[in-house]
């Protein structure tokens, strides 16, 4: 065989071999898996290292990581960053660096340990020049005219804004968690944010920063600027004892106003407690534009106040979009205090004269009507005398006296007759809850019922009739007619309504939010009318001397006086989520609108006064057949005054136009 064809013969059993191996290898079955351990990395450590953000707007803090780190198995492992922009080195594992002025830096990690020293990748930070330069504010900050950069923040907003406004393009003011008590009036340009961490660069979960108004005037105020804003805030109104100031106050036409964010922490205005409280008041032909907040009237103080989310006035225009406004129940109005007392009662007539004096009783007296004078008995040879009228437009009539003919007339006088009962008063109006033009809320309160009329006077007897050697008795004077009664003089005031917005003459747009009001106040009562006064009683007939002379006759009662009307009561107030009076328009989409489900009641009329009792006529003589007076006009109670009307339960109230 040539050698050739040997190599060949060995190069195919080779193969053959090869191949046999091959098979015989993957018929053995693979061995079972056994447990996977983790070797430590031996030696030197591994810098890893990472970094966020790293690009952003100066100043830029930049927040390092060394975790993904291997420290390897040496001892005594140290940490060296270097950030590249000439700063000292720093020692810890994950520090934060702040880098003031814009450019680009390269930052390392060094890790060493007692077998070797590592150094990570590089990391490029680019810092670019910030478009909105910024100051800042932080509780326990600076003051002066040099705070506000962010290496020596402001401890106020308002010395921020101040120097802020000195220095050339910076008009964003960034503020720290904290509060803040002071007020703010945000000019013209000029972005203010809270919520913001130490270092500005983030807003922490659950971060609040507040401002407190210090003056019962707004604790945030936009007045006659352009382009202003401010978001990120807890806003609370300072407490007052009179006036109607918002806590937050756009007026004086500004405009391009915006309050809150949906970038920045949530914004809440609550207004300070007092009468009328208010969450935001834009008012002055202003332009706001409210985002993400919520606004709360606050609560009220003081009777039948009334309380706003936001009120808008005076051609304003108000946009509020992924918000909630709230207001807060209103408060009820007072009820007047008790009446009056009864009114003076008549005088009771006087008894006649005794036989042989020839003289009437004089009148009862003490109030308007007096009462008649008692007829004259008749003495000697002289007939008797007629009794006199009462006074007063129901007087009663004097009685006849006794006549000297047997067979023609009575021996003894005519009875004199009862006076009048005076008219009662007039019922007062009930109060009224009709919205009108004003920028506030103005229910009117119950006005005063009116005075009863007095009653009038009773008649006087006629005196007896004389005959030879016997006189007759003198009549007797008739009852003073009872005094009118004094009216219930004070109305019930009306409760105050509760408002998510009130708007007049201005415009509001309202998406995607949520408006509630609260229940509104009741009405207070009014106050009752006083009784009239009763009538004074006749006086008696006297005595005739004896034989066939004729007694005097008793006087008439007197009238008694008519009640007093009572007062009218308050008016509920309403409870509206949204009112638009006058000029503008009103766009509700996307929105929920909740009010009180119980409508605030009216306050009752005042009861009116109570009848009087008349005056009871004069008896007659003790001796004879005279006779007695008529008794006075019986009494007349005043009516109660009117109840006041209950408050509207509305979502929507524009210019008439209702949705319940």
């Amino acid at each position: 065989m040539s050698r050739g064809m040997d190599m060949h013969a060995r190069r195919v059993v080779s193969a053959v071999i090869a191949a046999l191996g091959f098979l015989a290898v993957g018929c053995v079955p693979p061995a079972p898996p056994g447990p996977t351990t983790t070797t430590a990395p031996a030696g030197r450590p591994t810098a890893i290292a990472s970094a966020s953000p790293t690009i952003g707007d100066a100043p830029l803090t930049v927040r390092f990581d060394s975790s993904g780190s291997l420290p390897g198995t040496g001892t005594g492992l140290t940490y060296q960053w270097d950030f590249g922009d000439g700063s000292g080195l720093d020692f810890s594992p994950n520090p934060s660096h702040l880098y003031l002025n814009p450019g680009t830096y390269t930052a390392r990690l060094i890790l060493t340990n007692s077998l070797g020293t590592s150094t990570s990748a590089p990391i490029t930070v680019t810092v670019n020049v910030d478009p909105a330069p910024k100051y800042y504010v932080r509780v326990g900050g600076g003051s002066g005219s040099g705070c506000g950069p962010i290496l020596n923040p402001c401890a106020s907003i308002a010395q921020a804004q101040a120097n802020a406004l000195s220095t050339p393009n910076v008009r964003t003011i960034r503020v720290a968690t904290g509060s803040y008590n002071e007020t703010v009036s945000v000019a013209s340009g000029v972005s203010i944010v809270g919520g913001w961490n130490s270092t500005f660069d983030d807003f922490p979960a659950g971060g609040v920063t507040t401002i407190n108004g210090t003056t019962p005037g707004p604790a945030v105020s936009f007045d006659g600027v352009t382009g202003a804003s401010i978001a990120g805030f807890k806003i609370n109104g300072a407490p007052r004892t009179s006036g109607a100031a918002g806590a937050v106050q756009v007026t004086g036409g500004s405009s391009g106003v915006a309050i809150g964010s949906n970038s920045a922490p949530l914004t809440t205005i609550t207004g300070g407690p007092g009468p009328n409280p208010t969450g935001l008041l834009v008012a002055g032909a202003s332009q706001v534009v409210l985002t993400g907040i919520n606004v709360n009237s606050g609560s009220p103080s003081g009777p039948g106040s009334s309380t706003y989310g936001i009120r808008a006035a005076s051609g304003s225009s108000v946009t509020v979009a992924d918000s909630t406004v709230t207001a807060q129940p209103a408060t009820a109005g007072t009820g007047a205090p008790g009446g009056p007392g009864q009114a003076a009662s008549g005088g009771n007539g006087t008894r006649g004269g005794v036989s042989g004096l020839a003289s009437g009783g004089p009148g009862g007296s003490g109030t308007t009507y007096r009462g008649g004078q008692g007829g004259g008995g008749g003495v000697g040879t002289s007939l008797g005398s007629d009794g006199g009228a009462g006074e007063g437009p129901a007087g009663g009539g004097g009685g006849a006296r006794g006549c000297a003919n047997f067979f023609i007339c009575s021996f003894d006088g005519q009875p004199g007759g009862g006076g009048g009962a005076g008219s009662p008063g007039n019922a007062g109006a009930a109060g009224s809850n009709a919205l009108g033009t004003a920028n506030l809320y103005a229910p009117s309160s119950g006005t005063g019922g009116s005075t009863g009329q007095p009653g009038s006077g009773g008649g006087g007897g006629g005196g007896g009739k004389t005959t030879a050697f016997q006189n007759g008795g003198g009549g007797g004077g008739g009852g003073a007619g009872g005094n009118g009664g004094a009216p219930g003089t004070i109305g019930g005031a009306s409760g105050g309504g509760s408002f998510g917005i009130y708007a007049v003459g201005s415009s509001v747009t309202v998406t995607n939010s949520s408006v509630t009001s609260s229940s509104g106040g009741v009405g207070g009562a009014g106050q009752a009318g006083g009784a009239g006064g009763n009538g004074g009683s006749g006086g008696q007939g006297a005595d005739k001397s004896g034989g066939n002379a004729g007694g005097g006759a008793g006087g008439g009662g007197g009238g008694v006086g008519g009640g007093g009307g009572g007062a009218g009561g308050g008016a509920g107030g309403h409870s509206i989520s949204v009112v638009h009076i006058g000029a503008g328009t009103l766009n509700v989409t996307g929105s929920t609108l909740s009010r009180s489900f119980v409508a605030a009641a009216g306050g009752g009329g005042g009861a009116g006064g109570p009848a009087a009792s008349p005056g009871s006529g004069g008896a007659g003589p003790n001796n004879g057949s005279g006779f007695p007076g008529f008794g006075g006009g019986g009494g007349n109670g005043g009516p109660t005054g009117n109840s006041g009307p209950g408050g509207a339960l509305l979502r929507i109230w524009d210019n008439g136009t209702t949705t319940a």
